[in-house]
Protein backbone atom coordinates (compact mmCIF):
# COMPACT_ATOMS: atom_id res chain seq x y z
CA UNK A 1 0.00 0.00 0.00
CA UNK A 2 0.97 3.53 -0.43
CA UNK A 3 0.75 5.26 2.90
CA UNK A 4 3.07 5.20 5.74
CA UNK A 5 1.17 3.08 8.46
CA UNK A 6 0.71 0.49 6.08
CA UNK A 7 4.61 0.18 4.88
CA UNK A 8 5.36 0.52 8.56
CA UNK A 9 2.59 -3.05 9.37
CA UNK A 10 4.69 -4.99 6.94
CA UNK A 11 8.44 -4.64 8.52
CA UNK A 12 6.96 -7.28 10.76
CA UNK A 13 5.52 -9.45 8.45
CA UNK A 14 8.52 -11.08 6.35
CA UNK A 15 5.59 -12.01 3.21
CA UNK A 16 4.35 -8.59 3.02
CA UNK A 17 7.72 -6.83 3.40
CA UNK A 18 8.56 -9.13 -0.17
CA UNK A 19 5.06 -7.48 -2.06
CA UNK A 20 5.89 -4.51 -0.47
CA UNK A 21 9.27 -4.06 -1.93
CA UNK A 22 7.97 -5.72 -4.80
CA UNK A 23 5.37 -3.42 -5.25
CA UNK A 24 7.53 -0.31 -5.04
CA UNK A 25 9.75 -1.41 -7.20
CA UNK A 26 8.23 -2.60 -9.90
CA UNK A 27 5.43 0.01 -10.26
CA UNK A 28 5.01 0.17 -13.59
CA UNK A 29 5.77 -3.94 -14.79
CA UNK A 30 2.90 -5.91 -15.41
CA UNK A 31 1.76 -8.06 -12.66
CA UNK A 32 -1.50 -10.41 -13.34
CA UNK A 33 -3.72 -10.53 -15.85
CA UNK A 34 -5.90 -13.05 -17.28
CA UNK A 35 -4.94 -14.52 -20.90
CA UNK A 36 -5.73 -12.20 -23.94
CA UNK A 37 -6.61 -9.24 -21.49
CA UNK A 38 -4.66 -5.93 -20.34
CA UNK A 39 -2.68 -6.75 -17.04
CA UNK A 40 -2.87 -5.27 -13.97
CA UNK A 41 0.62 -3.37 -13.20
CA UNK A 42 2.21 -3.74 -9.58
CA UNK A 43 0.98 -0.15 -9.05
CA UNK A 44 -2.39 -0.76 -9.78
CA UNK A 45 -2.83 -4.03 -8.30
CA UNK A 46 -1.49 -2.33 -5.00
CA UNK A 47 -3.90 0.47 -5.12
CA UNK A 48 -6.75 -2.02 -5.18
CA UNK A 49 -5.46 -4.33 -2.11
CA UNK A 50 -4.34 -1.44 -0.19
CA UNK A 51 -8.45 0.20 -0.67
CA UNK A 52 -9.49 -3.17 0.77
CA UNK A 53 -7.54 -3.83 3.51
CA UNK A 54 -8.15 -0.50 4.45
CA UNK A 55 -11.82 -1.34 4.40
CA UNK A 56 -11.16 -4.85 6.34
CA UNK A 57 -9.54 -2.90 8.93
CA UNK A 58 -12.10 -0.22 9.42
CA UNK A 59 -14.79 -3.30 9.99
CA UNK A 60 -13.02 -4.18 12.84
CA UNK A 61 -14.06 -7.72 12.57
CA UNK A 62 -10.80 -10.82 13.16
CA UNK A 63 -13.07 -13.56 11.62
CA UNK A 64 -12.15 -15.66 9.06
CA UNK A 65 -11.99 -14.29 5.57
CA UNK A 66 -13.33 -17.22 3.21
CA UNK A 67 -11.76 -16.35 -0.68
CA UNK A 68 -14.09 -17.61 -2.91
CA UNK A 69 -14.46 -14.64 -5.01
CA UNK A 70 -16.24 -14.49 -8.42
CA UNK A 71 -13.21 -13.99 -10.73
CA UNK A 72 -9.13 -15.06 -9.95
CA UNK A 73 -8.34 -11.31 -9.62
CA UNK A 74 -10.57 -10.57 -7.69
CA UNK A 75 -9.44 -13.38 -5.67
CA UNK A 76 -5.85 -12.35 -5.58
CA UNK A 77 -7.15 -8.73 -4.19
CA UNK A 78 -8.94 -10.05 -1.95
CA UNK A 79 -6.45 -12.42 -0.35
CA UNK A 80 -3.55 -9.72 -0.24
CA UNK A 81 -5.93 -7.87 1.53
CA UNK A 82 -6.55 -10.27 4.09
CA UNK A 83 -2.79 -10.66 4.36
CA UNK A 84 -2.64 -7.22 4.87
CA UNK A 85 -5.42 -6.34 7.55
CA UNK A 86 -4.20 -9.36 9.31
CA UNK A 87 -7.44 -10.98 8.77
CA UNK A 88 -6.87 -14.92 8.22
CA UNK A 89 -8.12 -15.95 4.56
CA UNK A 90 -9.57 -19.49 3.94
CA UNK A 91 -8.97 -20.78 0.44
CA UNK A 92 -11.70 -22.14 -0.90
CA UNK A 93 -12.59 -23.51 -4.32
CA UNK A 94 -14.86 -21.40 -6.36
CA UNK A 95 -16.63 -24.13 -8.07
CA UNK A 96 -17.72 -25.64 -4.97
CA UNK A 97 -20.36 -23.65 -2.77
CA UNK A 98 -18.56 -21.82 0.35
CA UNK A 99 -21.13 -23.48 2.91
CA UNK A 100 -19.52 -26.80 2.03
CA UNK A 101 -16.16 -25.49 3.15
CA UNK A 102 -15.39 -26.23 7.41
CA UNK A 103 -16.50 -23.31 9.45
CA UNK A 104 -13.54 -22.51 11.45
CA UNK A 105 -13.91 -20.67 14.74
CA UNK A 106 -11.16 -17.83 14.87
CA UNK A 107 -10.63 -19.09 18.95
CA UNK A 108 -9.36 -22.70 17.21
CA UNK A 109 -6.54 -20.71 15.41
CA UNK A 110 -2.96 -19.60 16.11
CA UNK A 111 -2.89 -16.77 17.13
CA UNK A 112 -0.47 -15.88 13.98
CA UNK A 113 -2.32 -17.68 11.60
CA UNK A 114 -2.22 -16.22 8.20
CA UNK A 115 -3.57 -18.55 5.72
CA UNK A 116 -5.72 -21.74 6.14
CA UNK A 117 -5.13 -24.46 3.42
CA UNK A 118 -7.91 -27.40 2.65
CA UNK A 119 -6.56 -30.77 1.58
CA UNK A 120 -8.48 -34.04 1.22
CA UNK A 121 -11.63 -32.27 0.36
CA UNK A 122 -12.96 -34.62 -2.20
CA UNK A 123 -15.93 -35.39 0.03
CA UNK A 124 -17.07 -31.75 1.01
CA UNK A 125 -15.12 -32.70 4.39
CA UNK A 126 -11.84 -31.82 3.65
CA UNK A 127 -9.05 -31.12 6.69
CA UNK A 128 -8.05 -27.45 7.25
CA UNK A 129 -4.41 -26.81 7.61
CA UNK A 130 -3.01 -23.24 9.35
CA UNK A 131 0.03 -21.49 8.04
CA UNK A 132 1.81 -18.44 9.71
CA UNK A 133 3.10 -15.71 7.19
CA UNK A 134 6.36 -16.52 7.71
CA UNK A 135 6.31 -19.58 6.62
CA UNK A 136 4.65 -18.81 3.65
CA UNK A 137 7.80 -16.86 3.11
CA UNK A 138 10.21 -19.79 3.43
CA UNK A 139 8.53 -21.41 1.09
CA UNK A 140 8.58 -18.15 -1.15
CA UNK A 141 11.94 -17.51 -0.34
CA UNK A 142 13.30 -21.06 -0.80
CA UNK A 143 11.81 -21.12 -4.42
CA UNK A 144 13.60 -17.75 -5.51
CA UNK A 145 16.94 -19.48 -4.65
CA UNK A 146 16.02 -22.43 -6.58
CA UNK A 147 15.30 -20.34 -9.55
CA UNK A 148 14.80 -16.24 -9.60
CA UNK A 149 11.58 -14.97 -10.71
CA UNK A 150 12.11 -11.69 -11.65
CA UNK A 151 10.50 -8.55 -15.17
CA UNK A 152 10.23 -10.33 -18.28
CA UNK A 153 9.19 -13.55 -16.52
CA UNK A 154 5.47 -14.12 -18.06
CA UNK A 155 4.01 -17.38 -15.84
CA UNK A 156 1.13 -18.91 -17.21
CA UNK A 157 -0.44 -21.02 -13.83
CA UNK A 158 -2.68 -23.71 -14.83
CA UNK A 159 -2.94 -24.64 -10.93
CA UNK A 160 -5.97 -23.28 -9.30
CA UNK A 161 -5.21 -21.07 -6.85
CA UNK A 162 -7.29 -22.41 -3.70
CA UNK A 163 -4.66 -25.35 -3.53
CA UNK A 164 -1.52 -24.17 -2.02
CA UNK A 165 0.96 -25.05 -4.52
CA UNK A 166 -0.99 -22.79 -7.06
CA UNK A 167 -1.06 -20.35 -4.57
CA UNK A 168 2.51 -20.10 -3.49
CA UNK A 169 4.96 -21.17 -6.42
CA UNK A 170 2.08 -19.90 -9.13
CA UNK A 171 1.46 -16.25 -7.70
CA UNK A 172 2.97 -15.63 -4.45
CA UNK A 173 6.79 -16.23 -6.14
CA UNK A 174 6.22 -14.38 -9.28
CA UNK A 175 4.60 -11.09 -7.94
CA UNK A 176 7.54 -11.03 -5.34
CA UNK A 177 10.21 -11.01 -7.44
CA UNK A 178 8.52 -8.92 -10.23
CA UNK A 179 7.19 -11.25 -12.70
CA UNK A 180 4.02 -11.48 -14.73
CA UNK A 181 1.34 -13.83 -13.54
CA UNK A 182 -0.97 -14.97 -16.54
CA UNK A 183 -3.93 -17.50 -15.49
CA UNK A 184 -5.95 -19.27 -18.21
CA UNK A 185 -8.77 -17.76 -19.92
CA UNK A 186 -10.26 -20.94 -20.91
CA UNK A 187 -9.30 -24.86 -20.04
CA UNK A 188 -9.45 -26.04 -23.38
CA UNK A 189 -5.68 -27.18 -24.42
CA UNK A 190 -6.04 -25.65 -27.87
CA UNK A 191 -6.21 -22.56 -26.31
CA UNK A 192 -3.53 -22.56 -23.78
CA UNK A 193 -1.11 -23.96 -26.45
CA UNK A 194 -1.67 -21.33 -28.32
CA UNK A 195 -1.48 -18.37 -25.42
CA UNK A 196 1.93 -19.75 -24.68
CA UNK A 197 2.67 -19.40 -28.21
CA UNK A 198 0.81 -15.95 -28.67
CA UNK A 199 1.46 -14.03 -25.33
CA UNK A 200 5.19 -15.16 -24.93
CA UNK A 201 5.35 -17.55 -21.76
CA UNK A 202 8.42 -18.42 -20.42
CA UNK A 203 7.17 -20.34 -17.88
CA UNK A 204 4.40 -22.99 -17.52
CA UNK A 205 3.21 -24.16 -13.53
CA UNK A 206 0.71 -27.33 -14.26
CA UNK A 207 -0.36 -30.72 -12.78
CA UNK A 208 0.91 -33.77 -14.74
CA UNK A 209 -2.53 -33.71 -16.33
CA UNK A 210 -2.39 -30.84 -17.78
CA UNK A 211 1.19 -31.77 -19.21
CA UNK A 212 -0.12 -34.47 -21.03
CA UNK A 213 -3.21 -32.57 -22.27
CA UNK A 214 -0.74 -30.02 -23.75
CA UNK A 215 1.35 -32.74 -25.22
CA UNK A 216 -2.02 -34.34 -26.68
CA UNK A 217 -2.19 -30.56 -28.46
CA UNK A 218 0.82 -30.22 -29.85
CA UNK A 219 0.46 -33.85 -31.75
CA UNK A 220 -2.52 -32.45 -33.51
CA UNK A 221 -0.33 -29.26 -34.55
CA UNK A 222 0.46 -29.51 -38.23
CA UNK A 223 4.17 -30.86 -37.94
CA UNK A 224 4.93 -28.89 -41.37
CA UNK A 225 4.17 -25.91 -40.07
CA UNK A 226 6.99 -23.48 -39.86
CA UNK A 227 5.45 -21.78 -36.70
CA UNK A 228 7.13 -23.36 -33.16
CA UNK A 229 3.86 -24.34 -31.34
CA UNK A 230 4.56 -23.10 -27.81
CA UNK A 231 7.29 -20.68 -29.20
CA UNK A 232 11.19 -20.19 -28.53
CA UNK A 233 10.61 -18.16 -25.49
CA UNK A 234 9.49 -20.95 -23.41
CA UNK A 235 12.27 -21.66 -20.78
CA UNK A 236 10.62 -24.60 -18.33
CA UNK A 237 7.09 -25.85 -17.81
CA UNK A 238 7.59 -27.37 -13.80
CA UNK A 239 5.05 -30.33 -12.72
CA UNK A 240 3.62 -30.65 -9.26
CA UNK A 241 0.60 -32.42 -7.44
CA UNK A 242 0.97 -35.71 -8.64
CA UNK A 243 3.74 -37.75 -10.66
CA UNK A 244 4.89 -37.13 -14.07
CA UNK A 245 5.40 -39.76 -16.26
CA UNK A 246 9.36 -40.81 -17.91
CA UNK A 247 7.27 -40.44 -21.16
CA UNK A 248 5.89 -37.24 -20.78
CA UNK A 249 8.78 -36.10 -19.40
CA UNK A 250 10.83 -37.18 -22.24
CA UNK A 251 8.42 -36.35 -25.15
CA UNK A 252 8.95 -32.38 -23.82
CA UNK A 253 12.76 -33.10 -23.64
CA UNK A 254 12.79 -34.53 -26.92
CA UNK A 255 11.11 -30.91 -28.16
CA UNK A 256 14.08 -29.35 -26.22
CA UNK A 257 11.65 -27.65 -23.48
CA UNK A 258 12.91 -27.68 -19.87
CA UNK A 259 10.59 -30.02 -18.08
CA UNK A 260 10.84 -29.61 -13.91
CA UNK A 261 9.40 -32.17 -11.77
CA UNK A 262 9.03 -31.64 -7.29
CA UNK A 263 7.78 -32.98 -4.69
CA UNK A 264 6.18 -31.51 -1.68
CA UNK A 265 2.38 -31.71 0.35
CA UNK A 266 0.20 -28.98 2.09
CA UNK A 267 1.10 -30.10 5.03
CA UNK A 268 4.60 -29.16 4.62
CA UNK A 269 3.83 -25.49 3.17
CA UNK A 270 4.06 -27.29 -0.16
CA UNK A 271 7.18 -27.78 -2.11
CA UNK A 272 10.13 -29.70 -0.76
CA UNK A 273 12.17 -30.77 -3.38
CA UNK A 274 12.52 -30.18 -7.39
CA UNK A 275 14.45 -30.31 -10.41
CA UNK A 276 14.97 -30.47 -14.31
CA UNK A 277 14.41 -34.29 -15.71
CA UNK A 278 17.43 -33.89 -18.24
CA UNK A 279 20.04 -33.30 -15.11
CA UNK A 280 19.26 -35.45 -12.65
CA UNK A 281 18.75 -39.40 -12.18
CA UNK A 282 15.22 -40.82 -14.19
CA UNK A 283 12.58 -41.07 -11.77
CA UNK A 284 14.00 -38.33 -9.13
CA UNK A 285 11.69 -35.51 -7.75
CA UNK A 286 15.09 -33.41 -7.23
CA UNK A 287 17.21 -32.03 -4.50
CA UNK A 288 15.67 -30.68 -1.50
CA UNK A 289 15.10 -26.60 -1.41
CA UNK A 290 17.71 -24.78 0.57
CA UNK A 291 16.78 -24.55 3.86
CA UNK A 292 15.07 -27.80 4.15
CA UNK A 293 15.91 -31.35 5.62
CA UNK A 294 15.03 -34.77 4.32
CA UNK A 295 15.95 -37.87 6.09
CA UNK A 296 13.78 -41.77 5.89
CA UNK A 297 12.40 -43.07 8.77
CA UNK A 298 11.07 -46.16 9.95
CA UNK A 299 9.88 -48.23 7.31
CA UNK A 300 10.89 -45.78 4.50
CA UNK A 301 8.69 -42.85 5.57
CA UNK A 302 9.71 -39.48 4.11
CA UNK A 303 9.93 -37.17 7.22
CA UNK A 304 10.31 -33.42 5.96
CA UNK A 305 11.85 -30.90 8.47
CA UNK A 306 10.95 -27.14 6.74
CA UNK A 307 10.30 -23.76 8.19
CA UNK A 308 7.39 -23.41 5.69
CA UNK A 309 5.68 -26.36 7.56
CA UNK A 310 2.23 -25.95 9.41
CA UNK A 311 1.21 -24.82 12.10
CA UNK A 312 -1.18 -27.74 12.73
CA UNK A 313 -4.66 -28.96 11.67
CA UNK A 314 -7.10 -26.76 12.59
CA UNK A 315 -9.23 -28.20 15.90
CA UNK A 316 -7.22 -31.25 15.71
CA UNK A 317 -4.50 -31.50 17.78
CA UNK A 318 -4.01 -35.19 17.94
CA UNK A 319 -3.88 -35.16 14.38
CA UNK A 320 -1.12 -32.01 14.63
CA UNK A 321 0.89 -34.59 16.97
CA UNK A 322 0.11 -37.47 15.07
CA UNK A 323 2.36 -36.50 12.00
CA UNK A 324 4.71 -33.68 13.62
CA UNK A 325 7.25 -34.21 16.24
CA UNK A 326 10.08 -31.89 17.12
CA UNK A 327 9.99 -30.38 13.82
CA UNK A 328 9.85 -33.10 11.68
CA UNK A 329 6.77 -33.92 9.52
CA UNK A 330 5.98 -37.62 9.16
CA UNK A 331 4.77 -37.32 5.15
CA UNK A 332 2.73 -40.66 4.85
CA UNK A 333 5.08 -41.28 1.87
CA UNK A 334 7.68 -43.84 1.71
CA UNK A 335 11.17 -43.35 -0.58
CA UNK A 336 15.08 -43.08 -0.49
CA UNK A 337 17.61 -40.66 -0.92
CA UNK A 338 21.01 -41.43 -3.27
CA UNK A 339 24.44 -40.41 -2.48
CA UNK A 340 24.39 -37.25 -4.58
CA UNK A 341 20.91 -36.07 -2.33
CA UNK A 342 18.42 -36.70 -5.35
CA UNK A 343 14.63 -37.95 -3.73
CA UNK A 344 12.72 -40.78 -5.16
CA UNK A 345 9.11 -41.53 -4.00
CA UNK A 346 8.18 -45.22 -3.93
CA UNK A 347 4.71 -45.00 -2.51
CA UNK A 348 2.22 -44.18 0.06
CA UNK A 349 2.29 -45.93 3.68
CA UNK A 350 -1.47 -43.96 4.24
CA UNK A 351 -4.18 -44.94 1.93
CA UNK A 352 -4.68 -42.33 0.20
CA UNK A 353 -4.80 -41.59 -3.38
CA UNK A 354 -3.73 -39.08 -5.66
CA UNK A 355 -4.66 -38.23 -9.00
CA UNK A 356 -3.15 -37.11 -11.84
CA UNK A 357 -4.82 -33.34 -11.29
CA UNK A 358 -3.10 -33.29 -8.04
CA UNK A 359 -6.28 -34.19 -5.82
CA UNK A 360 -5.91 -36.07 -2.87
CA UNK A 361 -8.50 -38.30 -1.63
CA UNK A 362 -9.16 -40.27 1.11
CA UNK A 363 -10.86 -43.67 0.24
CA UNK A 364 -13.13 -44.02 3.40
CA UNK A 365 -14.27 -40.40 3.14
CA UNK A 366 -15.91 -41.45 -0.01
CA UNK A 367 -17.28 -45.28 0.71
CA UNK A 368 -19.83 -43.84 3.05
CA UNK A 369 -21.56 -42.08 0.41
CA UNK A 370 -22.49 -45.23 -1.66
CA UNK A 371 -23.05 -47.73 1.17
CA UNK A 372 -26.07 -49.45 -0.01
CA UNK A 373 -28.20 -52.50 1.47
CA UNK A 374 -27.96 -54.25 -1.81
CA UNK A 375 -24.02 -54.26 -1.48
CA UNK A 376 -22.60 -57.13 0.86
CA UNK A 377 -18.86 -55.40 0.80
CA UNK A 378 -17.94 -52.19 -1.32
CA UNK A 379 -14.51 -50.23 -1.33
CA UNK A 380 -12.82 -47.68 -3.26
CA UNK A 381 -9.37 -48.55 -4.27
CA UNK A 382 -7.06 -46.63 -6.59
CA UNK A 383 -5.81 -48.12 -10.32
CA UNK A 384 -2.65 -47.16 -11.67
CA UNK A 385 -2.33 -44.62 -14.68
CA UNK A 386 0.98 -44.73 -16.76
CA UNK A 387 2.61 -42.21 -14.18
CA UNK A 388 1.37 -44.73 -11.21
CA UNK A 389 -0.66 -41.60 -10.05
CA UNK A 390 -4.29 -43.19 -9.11
CA UNK A 391 -7.85 -43.66 -10.60
CA UNK A 392 -10.24 -43.91 -8.37
CA UNK A 393 -12.71 -46.81 -8.41
CA UNK A 394 -15.52 -48.21 -6.98
CA UNK A 395 -15.39 -52.17 -6.20
CA UNK A 396 -18.80 -53.96 -4.98
CA UNK A 397 -19.73 -57.16 -4.10
CA UNK A 398 -23.71 -57.60 -4.24
CA UNK A 399 -25.85 -59.09 -1.76
CA UNK A 400 -27.41 -60.96 -4.51
CA UNK A 401 -25.22 -62.01 -7.12
CA UNK A 402 -27.52 -62.37 -9.42
CA UNK A 403 -28.86 -59.17 -9.36
CA UNK A 404 -28.70 -57.32 -12.76
CA UNK A 405 -29.82 -53.60 -12.43
CA UNK A 406 -26.96 -51.60 -13.93
CA UNK A 407 -24.60 -49.65 -11.20
CA UNK A 408 -23.78 -46.98 -13.80
CA UNK A 409 -26.84 -44.22 -13.14
CA UNK A 410 -26.78 -45.15 -9.29
CA UNK A 411 -22.90 -44.34 -9.09
CA UNK A 412 -23.49 -41.21 -11.07
CA UNK A 413 -26.43 -39.71 -9.00
CA UNK A 414 -23.97 -39.69 -5.69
Amino acid sequence: MTDTSARRNSRDCPLLDRLDRSFSRHATEPAVRISGRAPLRYAELEGLVGARSEELAAAGDREVIAIACPGPIESIIELLAALRARRPALLVDRSTDIPAAPVIDRSDLAPDTALIALTSGSTGTPRAIEFTAAALAANVDALHRYRSEGPGVRQLTLVPLHHLYGLVAGLLVPLTGGAEVVLPASPLPNRVVEAIRSERITHVLAVPAWAEAILDELARVDRSARVDPLGPQLRSICIGGAALSPQTAEAFIARGIPIEVGYGMTEAGVVVSVGECSTMPPGSVGRPLTGIEIRIGDGGEIEVRTPSVMTGCVGDPRATVAVLTDGWLATGDVGALDREGFLFIDGRRKEMLVTSGGESIHPAEIEVHYADPTFAEHCVVGLPDRAGNDRPVLVVRRADEAAATPLTNWVVER
